[in-house]
């Protein structure tokens, strides 16, 4: 059986893997269900959801719905007013955010570390893995499916032939709450011989 997870830092585009036994990978499947919620836009509003650094700080403290979700809308007209309406948003929740941020920041200074960020610096990962707040994780695993086919030799022994079925799961993973209005959704997927399948969620 094979298993390895390949972790992946998509703002530099660097990759760590390493091969896994079967205890580390049910291990990692439960550090992949830790993952960091997202925070909708108005409850970010209402409080800076990243206090990590001064560069989301002053994203998420100043002008958190303008930064982080209008300016990032595709259509220029639509995005023209919905700047605006963000700008009004922001500046008339901005006195509730500075009520908020100092409470903010004590509660994520005490939060619990991320268990796959933990594990990542117990293994010596490029410390470039750990510049952004979020990772895209890979899991892979192999395990024995269905057999393909049973026989029986000349000598009356029976036989079998076990078909190997090839596991796969993709996610991304936030180390702290992200505020993001959506986050993709885990996809896995399995093959085994000409068969597979892919899930979402």
């Amino acid at each position: 059986m094979s298993n390895m997870i390949t972790v992946t830092n998509i703002e530099n585009n660097t990759a760590w893997k390493k091969q896994l036994n079967e205890s580390e990978r049910q291990e990692i499947n439960e550090y992949l269900r830790a993952s960091k919620r997202t925070v909708a836009i108005f409850p970010a509003t209402l409080t800076p959801i990243r206090t990590n650094n001064l560069n989301n700080f002053s994203k998420d403290f100043f002008l958190p719905t303008t930064v982080n979700h209008a300016i990032k809308v595709q259509n220029t007209v639509k995005r023209f007013f919905v700047l605006l309406a963000s700008l009004f948003l922001d500046i008339a929740t901005f006195p509730i955010r500075f009520i908020t941020f100092i409470p903010r920041i004590i509660s994520n200074a005490v939060s619990k570390e991320n268990p796959l960020k933990k594990y990542l610096i117990q293994e010596k990962a490029d410390t470039k893995i750990l510049e952004s707040d979020h990772v895209h994780v890979r899991l892979d695993w192999v395990s024995n499916g269905f057999p393909n086919y049973i026989w029986t030799d000349k000598n009356g022994n029976r036989h079998e032939t076990d078909n190997q079925e090839t596991h796969w799961r993709e996610s991304m993973i936030n180390f702290i709450e992200q505020p993001i209005y959506k986050q993709p959704a885990p996809i896995s997927g399995w093959t085994r011989g000409s068969q597979g399948g892919i899930n979402l969620g």
